[in-house]
Order: C-alpha cells, then sequence, then structure tokens
C-alpha cells in the first residue's frame, strides 16, 4: 500500500506527517517525493558536471554524496510509510512528542535499509507518537546497530517476558532460567530443581543492556507451624507472576508437599512445629530498556510458557488462588 497524499491521511496521520517535516525541514509528500527524487538527483549532477567538468574527483565525490542521500531518504520513507499504517485514525496522541526525540529518530532511521527493520523503527516511531515519552531515546543506540537476525532473536524472547509482583507491590519484568524448591528445618535442609531453562541468549542481551548482568533472585515462600490445610505465603514471599493479563497466584503448599522424607502428621498430629519452604526462581531481570524494546514487538506473552511455570509449582505443592486477572496488578 502507498500513501498517495496527504489529502487522505487522518488527522493524527497528517500530524506524524508534519512532526517528521520538522525534524527534515522537508513536509513529506510521499509519491511526490519519489516520483521526482530521481528528477531531482540527475539535475544536481548535471549541474555539478557543468561547473566541475575538468575535476573528476570532485565530480565522483558529489555522485556518491547524491547516492547517499538518496538511499537515507529511501529509508526514511519506507520507515515513514509503514509508521502512518500503525497510527490509529481515532486515537489522539495524549501530548507533543520531543523535537529532540524526532531529530535522533531520523538521523539514525535514514541510516537503515534492511526492510525488515524498517518495521521496527515504524513500530517505534509510532508508539511514541502515540505515548510520547514511552521509548526513551537511549533506545535508538541498541536499534541502530541490530541485525535482523538478532531483531528475530528479541521478538521470540518478548513472548517469555513474565512480570513478578514483590511483596512490597512493587514488579520486576524477569526471563527465567532456574527453579528449585527447597525444605528447611532447623539446620536441616533439602533442595530439588522443578525447572532449568539456560538463557542462550543471555550474552547478547546483557551486551544489548537488555537484562542485568547478575543473576536475579526471588521466590515464593510458606513459614510456620505445620497446618493440615496448608500453609500461606510468607509476609515476605512473592506475591504473583503475569503475563499480560494471565496471571499465577499461588494462595497455600500443601502440608504433604512440605519435604520429600517423612510426613509432617502422624494420625493428624503435627511431628513437628514449624517448616520453611522456598519455590526459588533463578531469573534475569529485564531493565528499564529491555522493557521498552521487548513491548516494541507487540508479542503477545505465550500462554503455553506461563502454564509450564505454573505446572512446576504444581508439581512444589502449590495451590493457587481462583482469581480474575486485571491489567493492573498484571503491569503494576
Amino acid at each position: 500500500m502507498e500513501i498517495k497524499d496527504l489529502a487522505g491521511l487522518s488527522e493524527p496521520a497528517t500530524k506524524l506527517v508534519e512532526l517528521i517535516g520538522k525534524g527534515t525541514g522537508v513536509l513529506y509528500e510521499p509519491t511526490r517525493i519519489r516520483r521526482e527524487a530521481k528528477a531531482q538527483a540527475d539535475a544536481l549532477l548535471v549541474k555539478t558536471g557543468a561547473e566541475l567538468e575538468a575535476d573528476d574527483l570532485r565530480r565522483r565525490a558529489a555522485q556518491r554524496l547524491v547516492a547517499q542521500e538518496t538511499k537515507k531518504q529511501e529509508n526514511l520513507e519506507a520507515v515513514l510509510d509503514q509508521a502512518l499504517r500503525l497510527v490509529s485514525s481515532d486515537r489522539k496522541p495524549s501530548g507533543d512528542v520531543d523535537a529532540d526525540w524526532i531529530n535522533r529518530f531520523v538521523l539514525e532511521a535514514q541510516e537503515v535499509s534492511d526492510q525488515r527493520l524498517h518495521a521496527v523503527w515504524a513500530k517505534l516511531l509510532a508508539g511514541e507518537f502515540s505515548s510520547p515519552g514511552r521509548f526513551p531515546r537511549r533506545l535508538f543506540r541498541v536499534l541502530k546497530d541490530l541485525e535482523p537476525r538478532q531483531a528475530e532473536m528479541i521478538d521470540a524472547i518478548a513472548a517469555k517476558v513474565l512480570r513478578v509482583e514483590h511483596h512490597d507491590g512493587s514488579s520486576s519484568a524477569f526471563l527465567h532460567s532456574h527453579i528449585r524448591q527447597e525444605w528447611r528445618l532447623g539446620h536441616e535442609q533439602e533442595q530439588e530443581v522443578l525447572a532449568e531453562e539456560p538463557l542462550a541468549e543471555a550474552s547478547l542481551l546483557k551486551e544489548l543492556g537488555l537484562i542485568e548482568p547478575n543473576d536475579f533472585i526471588f521466590e515464593f515462600s510458606v513459614e510456620g507451624p505445620v497446618n493440615p490445610s496448608g500453609l500461606h505465603l510468607s509476609r515476605y514471599s512473592a506475591r504473583r507472576i503475569a503475563a499480560g493479563a494471565d496471571q499465577i497466584i499461588p494462595a497455600h503448599v500443601q502440608p504433604n508437599f512440605l519435604r520429600t522424607k517423612g510426613a509432617p502428621f502422624v494420625n493428624g498430629t503435627p511431628v513437628i512445629n514449624k517448616w520453611t519452604k522456598l519455590v526459588t526462581f533463578d531469573a534475569w531481570k529485564v531493565t528499564s530498556l529491555g522493557e521498552s524494546l521487548f513491548a516494541l514487538t507487540g508479542r503477545t506473552p505465550d500462554a503455553s510458557y506461563l502454564t509450564q511455570i505454573r505446572e512446576h509449582l504444581r508439581r512444589a505443592g502449590m495451590v493457587f488462588e481462583d482469581a480474575t486477572p486485571t491489567a493492573t496488578s498484571a503491569t503494576r
């Protein structure tokens, strides 16, 4: 689909065109520019050739400059064409995009020639236009050196980004690596690995600044005297794991899962008075920059991935609340 003229654009799309015009110094008119670009370049070459006929070196330099600038223009227009398709006709932007952000965007986007990456830059422009301030300028640093295969890798990983809500109400985005359960009674303890999922791309993601360099550990924990109905989460336990609107909300741990050897009850009477059980996640914490880039993909969280984690926790004796997911709790 080609955008034929400004008259056919919606109000938000027209505003986006004008915004790019401020960053380039030229009002964007897709079809006219493409139709006249070659003629203008040829005219410039003729003029340059007449003035510099005796200087082959300067003529070749002029030819190279025209070719470079024409390619930059083509790249920028390819990105803007796609961005215009993404701008909702019935949704007005919530504010004005920062002028420095637009200027930096133009400088970086015009250097991107790969068509697969044009879509990424188009999403960035449309997203920032719809919600100014959503995407930081430091994201340009990552995107400008991004290779197509890396963009595909990030797109796939984005579906596996989860969010944990901590005991204090704060939350963190993460990619999980290992899950283990641990039982503690006094100085005795037992451990069992529930799942291992090494993140093969960890080195690259750290290099790009998308995940924290150090391990990120959180846990669901129960602590207290043994109760036949199970032990509820402790005060400092994580509260829930969310993937979009889907959530895992552990309520308590069944008493028969408190340890692998022996039973905590004999004829309904507690054998011991206090247990501590932990289900620990050794994970990779996603940085704020990573959250911005993963959000840019627009990928829907993989429901089957969250189901797998639910099953790992179920194996550890977790019983879950039946709660209706809410957008607020999932993204807080």
